[in-house]
């Protein structure tokens, strides 16, 4: 899930379930631990957009 994020795919419980097999339960459990990984990691931050009903990655802060 974390990679289709990065590859700028939008993510919810119905295409994560086709996907994946997952319950929706399930979905939210990941998508909490790779919010948690984006931002600590990466400082990206995964966001939910309510226009669409989906998950995606909002932005990707670099530290120079």
């Amino acid at each position: 899930m974390y990679e289709d994020l990065l590859a700028g795919s939008k993510l919810n419980s119905k295409t994560c379930n086709d996907k994946y097999g997952i319950s929706e339960s399930t979905f939210y459990r990941y998508i909490s631990t790779i919010k948690e990984f984006a931002w600590e990691r990466h400082l990206q931050e995964v966001v939910y957009s309510t226009e669409d009903n989906t998950y995606k990655i909002l932005k990707n802060f670099k530290i120079e």
